[in-house]
């Protein structure tokens, strides 16, 4: 807990202990990924499988990594790592969630999934899917708290960390996009507590990109020498 507690608060340059002293983390997880160099710990991924039912998920909880890491595609791997072995294990194409409060996780997001990331809305296009929608319900459900409702538009959590507001303090961190950006910040009330849940739909289209991704990744960190993911 100490090594999620510190680099989390790097990555995101705000202290968050509160976050961490309210969770039983590792009892929460079903696995728990991390990416080594030598015997020092450089990245990691929590995740939980939620059953629903449409179609089980896999849930991506957390991914941190040191900052010296942070332009080696550590979070590619962390997401894709586990998706692809779950994926095997389960003999289907896992949809993959997580919730945010950072518009650059959701453009990174949709930099991966691509047609298949809800939501995306900077286009402008409007995108529907009711099999996405469903998956991100049952995740805000599952997440808590109890009563939870998610707004549809663009898969709003309100509230659910009242506690202590943005996990990101005083300044949100921006992807760059301005249409991503903008429309963000104004449906998502971060200070309020709220976060978006993201979709990644299990699709064959989707596993070309992922492994595709991964595979980027992987060439790229043998050349500095870190091993990949492993559970």
């Amino acid at each position: 807990m100490p090594i999620c507690k510190a680099v989390s608060s790097e990555m995101v340059g705000a202290d968050l202990s509160e976050y961490w002293e309210r969770r039983d983390y590792f009892q929460e997880l079903s696995e728990w990924w991390l990416v080594t160099s030598g015997r020092e710990v450089v990245g990691w991924a929590g995740i939980k499988l939620l059953s629903s039912v449409h179609e089980p998920l896999l849930y991506i909880d957390t991914v941190g990594f040191r900052h010296a890491h942070h332009r080696h595609g550590l979070a590619t791997l962390l997401t894709v790592a586990p998706w692809s072995a779950i994926s095997r294990e389960h003999r289907r194409l896992m949809t993959m969630t997580f919730r945010t409060q950072s518009p650059v996780v959701l453009r990174a997001a949709a930099n991966l999934g691509g047609r298949y990331a809800f939501p995306y809305p900077s286009s402008g296009t409007g995108r529907r899917s009711d099999r996405a929608f469903a998956a991100a319900r049952v995740t805000a459900k599952h997440l808590g708290p109890p009563g939870i409702e998610l707004e549809r538009e663009f898969f709003v959590s309100r509230g659910v960390f009242s506690y202590m507001g943005s996990l990101y303090g005083e300044t949100l961190p921006l992807s760059g996009e301005p249409q991503l950006d903008s429309r963000f910040t104004a449906l998502v009330d971060t200070n309020a507590g709220d976060a978006l849940i993201g979709v990644m739909l299990g699709t064959p289209g989707f596993a070309v990109r992922a492994l595709k991704a991964r595979r980027k990744v992987t060439d790229h960190l043998r050349g500095l020498q870190l091993a990949d993911a492993d559970s």
